[in-house]
């Protein structure tokens, strides 16, 4: 029987991003009779769910004061104390002093954190210098130290190997997908109904998801609402920074809306009453909106970036990351026209069985 760990503190999250969620579908959907090899390992104070008791579950009990740079640097120490057989990180940063007898996995969604020199509101000098000579030489460690890359696109697959020459030979991709069971035209008026009216949306509107990173464009995707002549609104669902939502709602008045974060059943229901998600982005790894509107029927607007092309191929519109010109206007067309329930044909690639 293999002994597999799992870093899973990300599962401890109050609101699960992309990563956390990637993750804990992974977890969901391994079989239930193979769960007896994996033990969900957290570094601090808190012990990670165990779905239902069916995963072991340990807690390593370090200390917060100075939490992270002890579990970066020393914690493969802690981890040798278990002998495990394989440790997998699946958020970009091995922990060192891992023996070299353990088999190692990091998953590296993106390269994202190498050339996007700011991705928040507010970057303090602190962050700024734990990036620069901790963060960022913490993954090119793990990349040299696994035996195994997972990576969640072609397009990121291709990306890291082009940086770090290096990974040629040891990158696997496991792409992330969507719930099934979850997301798909709903049809029901009466949900649908309840669900503009606890968000008191009273218009049509557009919908993006997740736009707390800069990288993710909001600035140019308010800017592009600003000149769309339609009527219509636009609504964020997702984390966003107060300054962010301030500029928003000074641009845009009464045709911004911020929905705050949405509970994973609400989701169907926006995508659905959406006449269009857009995606703006500069950078992603995979980007699971779009995916999960389009299992909904929903037309999807998106950045012309590598991994949309991949994922998306003929099933949005695409626009220049820079160009709200071309982004209005793709805007005005759906909110003029009536919405449209639009099959897809991409979303049976995706699986989260096969992934896990």
């Amino acid at each position: 029987m293999s002994k597999i760990f799992v870093e899973a503190s990300l599962l401890n999250q109050d609101k699960y991003t992309g990563i956390s969620t990637y993750l804990y579908n992974l977890l969901k959907n391994i079989n239930a009779d193979e769960r007896k090899n994996f033990t969900l390992l957290t570094p601090f104070d808190k012990k990670a769910p165990d779905f239902d008791g069916t995963y072991n579950s340990i807690n390593l009990g370090i200390k917060r004061r100075f939490g992270s740079i002890k579990w970066l640097y020393f914690g493969g120490l802690k981890i040798n104390e278990y002998s495990p057989d394989v440790f997998w990180q699946p958020s970009f940063t091995l922990p060192k002093m891992i023996s070299s007898k353990v088999k190692t996995l990091v998953t590296i969604h993106d390269l994202t954190p190498f050339y996007v020199k700011q991705d928040s509101p507010f970057t303090s000098i602190r962050q700024t210098l734990f990036r620069t000579f901790l963060y960022l030489p913490s993954i090119k460690y793990s990349l040299k130290r696994s035996n195994i890359i997972i990576t969640i696109s072609n397009s990121v697959a291709q990306e890291i190997e082009n940086a770090f020459p290096f990974t040629a030979n040891k990158i696997e991709i496991v792409t992330p997908a969507y719930d099934k069971n979850l997301f798909h035209n709903i049809l029901d008026d009466h949900s649908i109904e309840r669900f503009l009216n606890d968000h008191q949306i009273k218009n049509k509107f557009v919908l993006a998801m997740n736009m707390e990173h800069l990288r993710k464009n909001l600035d140019l995707l308010v800017d592009a609402f600003k000149n769309v002549k339609s009527d219509g609104i636009l609504c964020v669902g997702g984390l966003l920074e107060d300054s962010q939502i301030t500029f928003a709602k000074q641009k845009l008045g009464d045709r911004f809306k911020y929905l705050g974060y949405l509970k994973t059943e609400e989701l169907p229901l926006a995508y659905s009453a959406a006449s269009a998600l857009i995606a703006p982005s500069r950078a992603e790894g995979f980007d699971m909106p779009p995916l999960e509107a389009r299992a909904c029927g929903t037309m999807v607007i998106a950045s012309d970036i590598p991994v949309h092309r991949e994922v998306l191929e003929n099933e949005a519109e695409y626009f220049d990351s820079d160009d709200d010109k071309k982004l209005s206007h793709l805007i005005d067309e759906v909110l003029r026209s009536e919405k449209m329930f639009i099959e897809s044909k991409i979303i049976n690639k995706y699986d989260w069985k096969e992934s896990a």
